[in-house]
């Protein structure tokens, strides 16, 4: 079993990993026909429009493949467990599926733990349905390692876009981000960051507790830290994957930057203080009262933004 099990996105061909990416610049070739089998899939996507999705995708691959039957296993986690603590207990037992989804992070792990995955290089090299110029890059982060394939992307997220509430920059005249003129690219950098933020914090019926806050900080490598970090020119690991790099200049410089946003600058809510800013205010995002906040906190806030109590720009 072990020996056929592969990330999602490997083992059934290129449909859904092209699907997932969106259009192509040119048709690829349909798949060969695979023979009789059954794949047993796991997967996060069981709810919701995702599940919808999914059931998109088995339907259009049963039309590309119809000698294989795709069987989906729902992991349901004890209490106390996640996800990926589930699926590693099945991949050391023997009783995975042999499709697997998870994040870049998640599959590290599971393949440090022991977990052994199908090395498809030969297969993806030879294929001329997968193209891999088709996925965005980076690709080898989790799937490609020691010059080995082992499966492919299957979603694009845009969960470390930035969102910024155009009404607090707009009232303390402050230039938006993608205004900035003579920087690259037209961004802003680090001290424009820093300065629009200490702008923004305001306690504006001065009773000493801030009702504005400069920016909604989590401890999150994905959206916070990791942003910090590898913009500066570090790395959470090195090129091997092999060796934490954490220690290096560059990713101290990141994590001492914005834990000073916190502690010594003051400017950033950090999440262990948000509920009580909640409780104190209501919805702070869709109220504008964060003036920066990582784009997947936005959309419980979409009613009141619809209704014009705050605009955010990306």
């Amino acid at each position: 079993m072990s020996t056929r099990r592969a990330l999602l996105g490997a083992s059934l061909p290129a449909a859904l990993g092209l699907a997932a990416c969106g259009a192509v610049s040119s048709q690829p070739p349909a798949p060969a026909e695979l023979a009789p089998a059954t794949v047993k899939l796991t997967t996060t996507w069981t709810s919701g429009t995702r599940m919808t999705l999914m059931k998109e995708l088995l339907d259009t691959f049963a039309q590309l493949q119809p000698k294989v039957k795709m069987e989906q296993l729902v992991v349901t986690p004890p209490p106390g467990s996640s996800y990926a603590d589930t699926v590693q207990v099945q991949l050391a037992t023997g009783s995975a599926a042999d499709v697997i989804q998870g994040d870049p992070q998640t599959i590290v792990q599971w393949q440090e733990n022991g977990a052994k995955f199908a090395d498809l290089t030969a297969r993806v090299k030879n294929d001329k349905s997968i193209q891999l110029d088709d996925f965005f890059p980076p690709r080898g982060v989790a799937w490609e390692r020691g010059g080995k394939i082992y499966g492919l992307p299957f979603q694009q997220s845009s969960g470390t876009t930035y969102g910024y509430c155009v009404n607090q920059f707009e009232q303390q005249n402050i230039t938006l981000p993608n205004k900035y003129a003579g920087k690259p690219g037209g961004w802003w950098d680090w001290n424009d960051f820093l300065a629009a933020l200490q702008k923004i914090k305001r306690d504006t019926d001065r009773d000493g507790v801030p009702d504005v806050w400069g920016a909604y900080v989590r401890n999150n490598y994905q959206a916070w830290w990791g942003r910090f970090v590898e913009s500066n020119g570090g790395a959470a690991l090195d090129a091997q994957r092999k060796k934490t790099t954490l220690d290096s200049a560059q990713a101290i410089e990141g994590f001492e930057f914005l834990a000073d946003l916190v502690k010594r600058h003051q400017v950033a809510l950090w999440e262990d203080t948000l509920p009580a800013f909640r409780d104190a205010v209501g919805d702070p995002f869709g109220k504008g009262l964060i003036g920066v906040s990582q784009s997947v906190d936005l959309p419980g806030a979409v009613s009141m933004i619809e209704k014009g109590q705050a605009k955010w720009g990306l």
